[in-house]
């Protein structure tokens, strides 16, 4: 974040975004995904916990993040330096570390719907 745009910033604000980067910096968050796949709309949503702290987001293969969270902490959260190239880069790894077993986990879930299906 500028200089001249932090110091516009309240003294919460400077709190979480001090929070937010150091633990960016550090790492010392964890990213979930809602399932380990694009879905059609080429989005996947996830989950970033921050200590507890959830923030909700949509990532798009594309290279945009939809933020699913209060305008404060989206803005902040946007100031975060390679918010977009981080976010998506670790995304993408998820999805290709446990793709087979989404894939193995999907079809069975659809074979136990169809049987269901036909037995009704």
């Amino acid at each position: 974040m500028k200089k001249e745009n932090y110091e516009k910033l309240g003294t919460l604000e400077k709190m979480i975004y001090d929070y937010l980067l150091k633990a960016w910096y550090e790492n010392s968050y964890t990213i979930n995904l809602e399932e380990f796949c694009y879905q059609r709309d080429g989005y996947v949503t996830a989950t970033l916990m921050f200590d507890g702290c959830e923030i909700r987001c949509s990532i798009n293969r594309g290279g945009y993040i939809a933020w699913h969270t209060c305008e404060l902490i989206e803005k902040l959260m946007r100031e975060l330096p390679h918010v977009k190239v981080k976010l998506i880069a670790q995304a993408n790894r998820l999805i290709k570390e446990n793709e087979a077993a989404y894939k193995q986990q999907r079809i069975c879930e659809l074979e136990k719907e169809l049987a269901e299906l036909k037995s009704a």
